[in-house]
């Protein structure tokens, strides 16, 4: 990451732009109380916190940030924003899904967002979601923020409310098929295992006997 671009890029829009983890956040995540983690605090930059990937146990589906850009003046050109997501392997857990647009304005006001990790399957995966910040005066000058996450998935129901809050409709009902597909691709595959185990095993006996 060019630290200095990311400074020379939030000083020429004139704000303060500020993005962590909370308290409620850093101990669910962490099992450490009155806690933040600062990525991004008043344009200073926490480079040891992009470095490494987050934990995310299997009992944790989502995570939540907090960000905000507080320009000094309400006329200071504003900071945009685009992203995009990644799993290193879709077969057990799909791109992470946010809870806001694609293409956006880092809002002025304190907000949050949230990161949901679409388990399919029982896994461990390394998956990313990349920001790319602008400012529309200067839109040659962007910078990323790569925020990277290693995720536990464990193959479970999920709660139909907290879909909601990520999908539509219908992609509430893809992404369950999808996932009761792959439960029973790994079923097929569990049995075929033992079957063969068995097989081997029995055989192995019947020579040691005769």
């Amino acid at each position: 990451m060019n630290i200095l671009l990311i400074v020379l890029l939030i000083n020429l829009i004139d704000a303060q732009l500020n993005l962590y983890l909370d308290s409620v956040s850093v101990e669910q995540l962490f099992e450490l109380k009155e806690h933040r983690l600062y990525f991004i605090n008043g344009n200073q930059i926490r480079q040891s916190a992009f470095e490494s990937s987050l934990l995310v146990s299997a009992n944790i589906h989502f995570v939540e940030f907090t960000w905000n850009n507080e320009r000094l003046d309400i006329d200071t050109s504003k900071l945009y924003y685009d992203y995009n997501t990644s799993s290193s392997n879709e077969q057990a857990l799909l791109r992470p899904v946010l809870n806001i647009v694609e293409n956006g304005i880092v809002p002025r006001k304190t907000s949050t967002f949230s990161i949901f990790f679409p388990c399919l399957t029982t896994n461990r995966v390394n998956c990313s979601v990349l920001f790319r910040l602008y400012n529309s005066t200067t839109n040659h000058t962007s910078m990323i923020i790569p925020l990277k996450f290693m995720k536990y998935c464990r193959d479970e129901t999920m709660n139909h409310s907290l879909l909601s809050q990520f999908y539509n409709s219908n992609q509430i009902i893809d992404y369950l098929l999808m996932k009761e597909s792959r439960h029973r691709e790994f079923a097929s595959i569990t049995i075929t295992t033992i079957f063969a185990y068995s097989l081997i095993i029995a055989f192995v006996v019947f020579l040691i006997v005769f």
